[in-house]
């Protein structure tokens, strides 16, 4: 029997890459919408080299404070979750973006979301024919019935006040949340890294004509400080061998300083 060799994030069907290289090649900000068991959570990314960045997150938990019964990840919740999420990345100054749905399917809680997010004011491609009913969005059809309209009216969305409670569990404990560590000194590792820091190595010619292999990152940025890249393509390329089937990735990457170097 063959071995056929996967990538880690596709066995465990955390990452859809064909669906991400699609969304990277659009070059926009991207919203993805994450279902729990009680909760539902809108997020706004900025894809980066190092990562995604969040732009504007919400989490159905503020709808506690707001008086909310019931489900929270019901489609109503759902709209609200959205509207509040566009409304922060808004005041971000972000006017457009993209739905990314990942390994997940389009539902209804899905389209609810983004319907919401697009009536907070944000510009976002979508068939208005897939979202749900009107009806359906002020949840006339649960038991527990909640203002949808009133939720939205009575907040005004200041970055204090929801901040502080997405920052707070269902416990009332503060949440740790991720900071982004400022940049590390380089400390080189290998023999042409330390050459470069003693000075003996003053340019990317000088490497290129000594045949030396660069393989330390600090080794760009210390001597190309003004470098930029920019992705143009990626792609993925299977093929059968006679282990199984081989996956690789293919990136083209245009870098330069923006001034014809």
């Amino acid at each position: 029997m063959a071995f056929i060799q996967t990538l880690r994030r596709l066995r465990e069907k955390k990452t859809n890459y064909r669906r991400r290289s699609t969304m990277l090649m659009s070059k926009r900000e991207f919203i993805t919408v994450q279902i729990s068991n009680e909760n539902i959570q809108v997020q706004i990314h900025k894809p980066e080299l190092l990562g995604d960045m969040v732009i504007a997150s919400a989490h159905s938990r503020f709808l506690l404070d707001k008086g909310w019964k019931g489900s929270r990840k019901s489609i109503s919740a759902s709209y609200l979750t959205g509207y509040f999420a566009g409304k922060k990345a808004l005041s971000k100054g972000l006017k457009n973006a993209i739905l990314y749905s990942g390994t997940g399917k389009y539902t209804q809680r899905m389209a609810a979301a983004l319907k919401g997010v697009i009536d907070a004011g944000l510009e976002i491609p979508a068939d208005q024919e897939t979202f749900p009913a009107l009806d359906r969005i002020k949840g006339e059809h649960l038991k527990v019935k909640n203002d949808t309209e009133k939720i939205k009216l009575s907040n005004r969305w200041r970055g204090k006040e929801t901040m502080s409670q997405m920052q707070k569990t269902e416990g009332g404990q503060p949440r740790k949340r991720y900071e982004r560590k400022d940049e590390e000194v380089w400390i080189p590792k290998t023999s042409l890294g330390k050459k470069i820091v003693a000075g003996e190595i003053t340019s990317m010619e000088e490497i290129l004509a000594n045949g030396y292999r660069i393989q330390e990152a600090g080794i760009i940025k210390k001597l190309l400080p003004d470098l930029k890249s920019e992705v143009i393509d990626v792609g993925i390329i299977q093929k059968m061998t006679s282990n199984g089937q081989s996956t690789r990735f293919k990136a083209i990457v245009a870098a330069g300083n923006e001034n014809g170097g």
